[in-house]
């Protein structure tokens, strides 16, 4: 017997979405700028830019310039929160915002 993928589907429903038959509050671009917002900047001596997101462990970015930095930063943090959707952990919670997949959709 072939095994197929599981498709994960994402369907609109206003300000929510329904995934895979569950419904969600949509927020994803919401939680990304909460914590966009808790991201801290350092000037190093080598006068790189060192971006780091308090709660988000191990999400962390370097550049030339602030901008770079931040773009950088905002791409880790993107790769970090699909990591953690795809393995199953929780997210850590800015102000009401927390995403989580039910964990019938990782079945």
């Amino acid at each position: 017997m072939i095994q197929r993928p599981s498709l994960i589907f994402l369907m609109m429903e206003g300000n929510h979405a329904r995934l895979n038959g569950y419904t969600m509050p949509m927020g994803l671009t919401e939680y990304i700028g909460m914590a966009m917002a808790r991201a801290r900047f350092k000037l190093l001596k080598s006068g790189i830019i060192l971006g780091t997101i308090p709660g988000c462990q191990g999400v962390w970015a370097e550049g030339r310039s602030l901008d770079a930095c931040r773009n950088e930063l905002q791409e880790v943090l993107e790769d970090w929160i699909v990591l953690k959707l795809r393995d199953g952990d929780h997210l850590p919670k800015f102000g009401k915002q927390t995403l989580k997949i039910p964990s019938a959709v990782h079945a």
